[in-house]
């Protein structure tokens, strides 16, 4: 019975250690993730360390500027890099839709090397209002899905309990723990059809980059409509574009929902801690990080306005950890002109955006 057990026991072992090492060589290096699917969450973080790996000049100057979905539609390096000829700077675009600062703190870590040192950083706000924000971010458990491939062992105590809530930390701790468990669905998608998925991450990897650079954005507008209908409590049928109607109501609602106070300080604290988190990394390398406050709606210049305001990033802006960047010439861009829709810039706005970014920035690296 003892030689039964101690036989069990040593094949338990030997299994457990096995799946170590399956978890070691697949899920904590990049040996999977560079042939993860390059549309998902996971995907889109590894793009955008291609996109740094590929735009990075040894002889530059090099800025990041980094954020959410509406980076990646608004900023256009090719024009930002036009504004900045002659200085010798060299702006990288890190726009990944649908991450949050939390997810950019863990993916600068990951990239920044002292063989490719980073002139500064910029980092997108959604407003410098803590008020204006409608989500609280603290347990958004999207999170987790855009960070395995950045869950080094070092940052996993850290991002578990980064999670308030008992449900999304255990989650998160499931994630970290069982990273195959986590992504047996793009696991299974590989098995079915591995050259396939090689082929296509390959694809992505020749191109991508150089796509993004040149892209020149959408060229829909959102149309003018009178002040008047946008002060009504509803918008019908009769006064705007039957397809605008309903993505109208939602923004202007949104405009006007007031914001619980416990998630006005539940904004305040994710920021500091995150914002935070990203300047006093960067400080203490010399690394100067900057925050702009991306333009917000087509209509915000005339509902909302440039109203100053007190919160997280003006409080770390004081305490010297960030360098907020003017808001007039964001906001002077909030106009329906300038969007295709109610949160993306287009066309117009992406070259206008860029160029102004640039203006501010450039004379700011030393």
């Amino acid at each position: 019975m003892g030689r039964n057990l101690r036989s069990l026991f040593a094949s338990v072992i030997t299994g457990l250690l096995v799946l170590a090492t399956i978890d070691t060589l697949l899920f904590r290096t990049d040996f999977y993730f560079r042939y993860v699917e390059p549309e998902s969450t996971a995907g889109s973080v590894m793009l955008s360390g291609l996109i740094l790996d590929q735009n990075y000049q040894d002889r530059a100057m090099n800025v990041v500027v980094i954020g959410d979905s509406r980076v990646a539609e608004g900023f256009s390096p090719e024009t930002a890099n036009v504004v900045s000829n002659g200085r010798g700077i060299n702006f990288i675009p890190l726009g990944m839709p649908g991450t949050t600062p939390r997810i950019w703190n863990y993916f600068l870590r990951s990239v920044n090397r002292p063989s490719r040192p980073l002139q500064a950083v910029v980092v997108m706000a959604t407003s410098f209002d803590d008020s204006d924000v409608l989500e609280n971010l603290d347990d958004r458990v999207l999170d987790i899905n855009f960070m395995m491939p950045l869950l080094a062992p070092r940052n996993i105590p850290q991002f578990v309990e980064s999670f308030h809530g008992n449900a999304a930390r255990t989650r998160a701790l499931r994630a970290a723990a069982l990273p195959a468990l986590a992504m047996q669905s793009d696991i299974h998608a590989f098995l079915c059809s591995p050259l396939k998925r090689i082929a296509k991450v390959d694809t992505y990897y020749d191109h991508y980059s150089k796509s993004l650079y040149a892209y020149p954005g959408h060229p829909e507008r959102i149309p003018d409509l009178p002040r008047a209908i946008l002060s009504l409590p509803v918008v019908d049928q009769s006064m705007a574009p039957p397809n605008l109607v309903g993505p109208l109501n939602d923004y202007l609602r949104d405009i006007r929902r007031e914001r619980p106070a416990s998630l006005v300080e539940a904004t305040k604290t994710y920021r500091k801690v995150w914002y935070g988190r990203i300047a006093e990394y960067f400080h203490s390398q010399g690394i100067p990080v900057f925050v702009f406050q991306i333009p917000r709606g087509p209509f915000h210049k005339e509902l909302v306005g440039d109203r100053q305001t007190e919160g997280a990033l003006s409080e770390l802006a004081r305490e010297g950890d960030v360098t907020l960047l003017n808001t007039a010439p964001f906001v002077d861009l909030e106009e329906p002109q300038y969007f295709f829709d109610f949160l993306h810039l287009n066309a117009a706005g992406r070259q206008a955006f860029s160029e102004r970014l640039a203006t501010i920035v450039t004379p700011l690296i030393q």
